[in-house]
């Protein structure tokens, strides 16, 4: 049974766009079950964290430990939970732009404008161009934007892409330094020296593609001035670099021009498409990044946060130890409660969220490319190095379930499993043996624990091209371990 409190919690700020993300169901849903569920004082383990919002609102109510394999999720719970209540004050006073990052922001992003210049002029007018950018509001015939359309896909189709652009577009005189800057031979320098400038990934890589030209060199200048602070050794400055790199993941994550995701880029061919990228692209990185840091900084001021908060990156797998007796958690993730969100889908997000972790890790990573050695339009990492995780595999997938069920039963923990039905693999895999799935996810529960509950909220699901999908948001409750 699900109790009702008094005791709201300051609104959670958006970290970034995320199919999935929690933030819908933490209202009197499982914010419930987790304040049921853990004792006063008590310790959670989110164990899969994502964007880090139920490591946010449990860092307000619990010791919280958080856990993700993607870097990008780590920084962003570092972000919102890794405060110390007695000095997080001072530390939010000292964040100021003008001091920490302003002079290698731009002195990066003025190297690559005197760079691609001509080409920003171009971008520039075809943004321009667009009713919104011109009137800012003001309703104008349609054949305007329909001019503006065409002209940008016009400049699109022969600009869009950087890394990898053909040997005769290199002899242009007037961007040959440019071309062979985001050049493979360049890129492999970097690769080697990824702390040399001009800081360039973003543009080489997502320019035209995810983002504006002019987006992804600011982007790139701040990734450059943050990583400045990243490479100190003042605990303070790479704090703050925690704090940056947060807002910057979050601006860049609601600036794309993709979807909600990283997936694939938008095709050229829809006036739609075309009109959805150049207002996405017409958005001020800086500006959103500013804004950005304003918020995180009233929101961490509004709250009261637990101490001993922390945050690791790794596979949950790294987090438990194989003892004589069976799987249990390590002495550091040692917890009351583990939550677990795990991907509930074949498709792994390291696929749909690349862009961020490239950003985050900003190590100029090779692409994969297809058999005729063109790099792919999603423009990903080597299959190698983005995480595959086993919740997503038909073959693993009870596996890994009840490998940490196991490690939590017979840490003394509750568990708390978030899971999709009846989109869920296990549950869909269940389905196709004509058995209950719901009941047959309890008896897994129930192997561990002897108390097992069921909550369900209805929602409509909107995620990799599905749109108004009816699906329950089940949570799980395994209680008094059997082990």
């Amino acid at each position: 049974m699900i109790t009702q409190t008094t005791d709201p919690s300051p609104a959670l700020p958006q970290t970034i766009w995320y199919m999935g993300v929690k933030t819908r169901v933490l209202d009197n849903f499982l914010d419930q079950v987790l304040q049921d569920n853990v004792p006063r004082g008590g310790t959670v383990l989110d164990l899969f964290s994502g964007t880090g919002v139920v490591s946010a609102y449990c860092s307000q109510h619990f010791r919280t430990l958080s856990n993700d394999s993607q870097l990008y999720s780590k920084v962003l719970a570092s972000a919102f939970i890794e405060h110390d209540p007695s000095n997080k004050g001072p530390f939010l006073d000292s964040l100021n732009f003008e001091e920490d990052l302003k002079s290698a922001f731009e002195a990066n992003q003025d190297q690559l404008h005197s760079l691609f210049g001509p080409e920003l002029e171009k971008e520039k007018t075809c943004l321009e161009a667009f009713s919104w950018e011109r009137e800012k509001g003001r309703r104008l015939g349609l054949s305007a934007d329909i001019e503006a359309i065409e002209v940008y896909r016009k400049f699109l189709s022969e600009n869009r892409v950087l890394y990898g652009h053909s040997a005769d577009r290199s002899q242009n005189s007037e961007l040959k330094s440019a071309w062979e800057l985001v050049g493979e031979k360049s890129l492999d320098t970097y690769r080697s020296q990824v702390h040399q400038t001009p800081a360039v990934l973003v543009t080489a890589y997502y320019a035209h593609i995810y983002f504006s030209l002019k987006q992804a060199i600011a982007i790139d200048s701040l990734r450059h001035a943050i990583s400045k602070l990243e490479t100190t050794e003042d605990p303070v400055l790479k704090r703050k670099a925690q704090h940056y790199l947060a807002c910057l993941l979050h601006v860049a994550s609601v600036s794309t021009s993709g979807t909600s995701h990283f997936a694939q880029p938008r095709h050229l061919n829809k006036d739609s498409e075309i009109r959805s990228l150049a207002k996405r692209r017409s958005l001020d990185i800086l500006e959103g990044f500013l804004e950005t840091s304003s918020n995180l900084k009233n929101y961490l001021r509004s709250i009261e946060l637990q101490t001993g908060n922390r945050s690791f990156r790794g596979d949950y797998r790294s987090l438990i130890e194989d003892a004589p007796s069976g799987p249990r958690y390590k002495a550091e993730a040692q917890s009351d409660l583990v939550y677990m969100d795990p991907p509930y889908t074949s498709d792994n997000y390291s696929r749909f969220y690349h862009v961020l972790e490239v950003l985050a890790e900003y190590d100029y990573p090779k692409l994969q490319r297809d058999k005729q050695g063109k790099v792919l339009r999603g423009r990903y990492p080597q299959i190698e190095q983005r995480f595959q995780s086993g919740f997503c595999s038909t073959g693993k997938v009870e596996q890994e379930f009840t490998y940490a069920l196991s490690a939590a039963a017979r840490s003394g923990a509750t568990s708390v499993i978030s899971y999709s039905y009846p989109t869920g693999l296990l549950l869909k895999l269940y389905s196709k043996k004509q058995q209950d799935p719901l009941e047959e996810f309890k008896k897994l529960c129930g192997q561990f624990y002897k108390e097992v509950e069921l909550h369900k909220r209805s929602m409509m699901h909107s995620g990799q091209g599905d749109r108004n999908l009816a699906i329950d948001e089940i949570l799980l409750v395994g209680k008094g371990s059997r082990k």
